[in-house]
């Protein structure tokens, strides 16, 4: 299939053809320090954060978070024993100016 501009649909798995970065939803318990010994371990494989989102209930919290090296972040996930799962994101950056 092509379009007006001459580029076609991508084919395989979706997702996987277009630039896109990778976000991690991290599940761990709502106690205090749980969410500092994540960025902790992070910070030890010398992860950079690019976004960080949690979000809290009464026993269980979801940090959302997107990293500089996904592929790195999903090994020390897996080797944590974290409770995760990960998705495409678009991503779009604005100008500085007042004005878009």
């Amino acid at each position: 299939m092509e379009f007006e501009d001459q580029s076609s649909y991508p084919t395989g798995e979706p997702g996987k053809e277009w630039p896109c970065l990778r976000q991690f939803c991290v599940f761990m318990e709502n106690r205090v320090g749980y969410l500092h010994q994540l960025l902790k371990l992070l910070e030890k494989f010398d992860l950079r954060i690019i976004a960080l989102s949690t979000v809290d209930s009464v026993d269980v919290a979801m940090s959302r978070i997107v990293l500089d090296n996904y592929e790195r972040a999903r090994e020390i996930f897996e080797l944590s024993n974290y409770t995760f799962f990960e998705k495409d994101l678009i991503g779009v950056e604005l100008p500085d100016d007042t004005q878009p």
